[in-house]
């Protein structure tokens, strides 16, 4: 009794998959005019206080900025150790070159708190 049915709406299923029409092309198209690219340059601790921008002569950005232990949520697990990573709170230093965000520890103290002036 149930078969019936089942095979009417499998068959039209089937005609209607069948029958469907071309495929969707999605094809990047570039923006004309300036625009804002978001990009994160250091996503491993809570940086960004003391911020200080600049550029070289080829127009590549540098940056220098403080970074402190990023807090962690209730029940989340510490990252792994990395031995190469600087000492939090420590002073930052990244640029860009060639699309590449280069990030580097230049100075490490180990008493201070975002507090700190």
């Amino acid at each position: 009794m149930l078969r019936k049915p089942l095979l009417a709406l499998l068959a039209t299923a089937f005609l209607a998959v069948s029958c469907g029409g071309t495929d969707i092309v999605v094809r990047s198209q570039e923006e004309e005019g300036p625009r804002f690219i978001v990009q994160v340059v250091d996503a491993t601790a809570s940086a960004g206080t003391g911020l200080s921008l600049t550029t070289d002569v080829d127009g590549n950005p540098h940056m220098t900025y403080v970074a402190f232990e990023r807090s962690l949520a209730e029940g989340e697990p510490p990252p792994p150790p990395d031995p190469t990573a600087p000492v939090l709170p420590a002073v930052m230093h990244a640029h860009l070159v060639e699309n590449l965000w280069t990030r580097s520890g230049v100075a490490e103290q180990r008493k201070v708190t975002p507090e700190d002036g």
